[in-house]
């Protein structure tokens, strides 16, 4: 059974999966897409502008096979948002 591995980046903030077995690339992506989902969430308001947010995922060989993107981009003042950016 392939293994697959999922990182998450955020500014200087690495993720790494030990690597977890699965049935096929597409039961990959669909793990991919509901932990990005439930990651995001549980950001809950603290995404900064222009700090990225990426999960990838690798095979055992660590060819990247997909990434997940987010980069918040702001077209206002930063003064006008939140504090602590």
């Amino acid at each position: 059974m392939p293994v697959y591995h999922f990182k998450t980046h955020y500014g200087t903030e690495i993720i790494e999966s030990d690597g977890i077995p699965m049935d096929s690339t597409r039961q990959a992506w669909k793990e991919a897409t509901r932990a990005a989902g439930e990651i995001l969430k549980d950001i809950d308001g603290s995404l900064e502008p222009h700090r990225e947010w990426r999960m990838d995922v690798s095979d055992d060989n660590g060819n990247v096979l997909f990434s997940l993107r987010v980069i918040p981009e702001t077209y206002v003042p930063r003064s006008e948002l939140k504090t602590g950016f």
